[in-house]
């Protein structure tokens, strides 16, 4: 619950307005915890931030995460008990930009005196997952340093913890990964994944925010150094078109398109196309987490994840056309 009380729990979250950040800020909010949030945003003029501050009473503090602005950032964070933090790729296409961002973070974190727990919305890296075969997972690559470097510069004084995300069942409402309704009434979902690939995803704005409530609410079953898996249902190609006709009662099937023939990505930025291709490459050989167990991230949650048929439930109104 929210609270300005001196036992709250005093939080800072990156990226409050948006996916990851929204969905930890709701989690905190039904937790029986008493938190005070801080939200960490680049611009206080927004409606998003406006909203907040008005009807929820967050304290939103601007901050321009950038390499030599270390200072501007821990004054953001002055008084945090808790440091949340999630960067956007996307939003430059700069891996070496990401790292070095997510470092001055990092950095401004664990140089606060009140600093008890830094959690991070951390990757895996395919690089080492598949012994140097696929190499320019670039959105994941920096972040997989990241965590590296978090763990080590915190030489276990910090309680840190990477809470990893999966794939975004968002991702499946829109173009390239959208279902495409065929001449003959059939749903088609077309990937570069193989049919019996299995795919760990999650409902990322119902249900991230509960995976890292759970990591910082369960220290002792989740100590410092740990990495928690946010994974609502780990299924393969053919059982997500499966729950999808269950879930929609609409005709569907499963088409594997190599990359190398798919048309769906040869518009993009040539560092896309590299990105992608070896995404598809190295979940088709090692899954999303190395082929990981996910039942302990599973086992002190609030309440259970969506799954891939609840998913395609709540968003049916896409398909109804």
């Amino acid at each position: 619950m929210l609270s300005h009380g001196p036992d709250a729990v005093k939080i800072a979250i990156f990226g409050i307005t948006g996916k990851q950040g929204g969905s930890v800020f709701s989690a905190l909010r039904a937790s029986p915890k008493k938190y005070s949030v801080i939200g960490i945003t680049r611009d206080l003029s927004k409606e998003p931030t406006i909203t907040l501050t008005k009807e929820e009473g967050v304290e939103m503090r601007a901050a321009t995460v950038q390499v030599g602005g270390e200072g501007e950032v821990k004054k953001a964070l002055d008084g945090a008990e808790v440091v949340f933090l999630v960067t956007n790729f996307w939003d430059h296409l700069d891996m070496e930009r990401d790292y070095g961002e997510i470092k001055v973070v990092i950095d401004a974190a664990l140089s606060l005196p009140t600093l008890k727990t830094f959690l991070w919305s951390g990757l895996p890296s395919y690089d080492k997952l598949t012994g140097g075969k696929f190499t320019k997972v670039y959105h994941f690559e920096g972040k997989a340093r990241a965590t590296e470097y978090l763990f080590r510069e915190s030489k276990k004084k910090e309680n840190v913890r990477a809470v990893s995300v999966e794939q975004y069942m968002q991702n499946f409402l829109q173009p390239p990964m959208e279902f495409q309704k065929g001449e003959d009434g059939v749903y088609v979902l077309s990937t570069g994944w193989k049919a019996d690939t299995k795919l760990a995803s999650i409902d990322i704005q119902s249900d991230y925010g509960i995976f890292v409530q759970s990591a910082l609410e369960h220290p002792t079953e989740f100590p410092n150094g740990s990495i928690i898996q946010a994974v609502g249902e780990d299924l393969t190609m053919n059982q997500i078109v499966e729950q999808f006709a269950a879930a929609t009662g609409e005709k569907a099937k499963y088409a594997y398109t190599p990359f190398e023939n798919s048309a769906a990505y040869s518009h993009m930025p040539p560092i896309i196309q590299e990105d992608f291709k070896d995404f598809y490459g190295a979940i088709n050989e090692v899954e999303y987490y190395g082929k990981d167990d996910f039942g302990k991230s599973l086992g002190f949650l609030s309440r259970k994840p969506n799954t891939w048929k609840k998913f395609f439930e709540l968003n049916k109104k896409t398909w109804a056309k």
